[in-house]
């Protein structure tokens, strides 16, 4: 009976780590730094929008994938972690959007 549940075991096992290996998702790099939109150029902006793309996805990812892994307050970190960054983001691309508007009338 013993060889029968060791027996078992070891499938339930490997398909527990086959699960895991599914899941490439690495824990999310530290976060984009972002520009002052008011100095910064075209360039510097898009930049910036798309590192925080990867950054947003790179945390959706992570936690789609170790969502049964992480306690709540991991979990609540990140989303507020991405919710931040993307906020700053917005707000630096409204100044660059401002100043680009004020140039044009000028």
């Amino acid at each position: 009976m013993k060889a029968k549940k060791a027996l078992l075991a070891v499938p339930a096992l490997l398909l527990a780590a086959n699960v895991n290996a599914a899941c490439l998702a690495s824990r999310p790099a530290a976060a984009p730094a972002i520009p002052n939109g008011a100095a910064v150029d075209a360039e510097a902006m898009y930049a910036a929008q798309e590192a925080t793309k990867a950054y947003v996805a790179g945390v959706e990812k992570y936690l789609e994938c170790r969502s049964d892994q992480l306690g709540y307050l991991e979990h609540n970190y990140f989303v507020s972690r991405a919710q931040e960054v993307a906020e700053s983001y917005n707000s630096e691309l409204q100044k660059f959007r401002s100043r680009d508007e004020a140039i044009a009338s000028s």
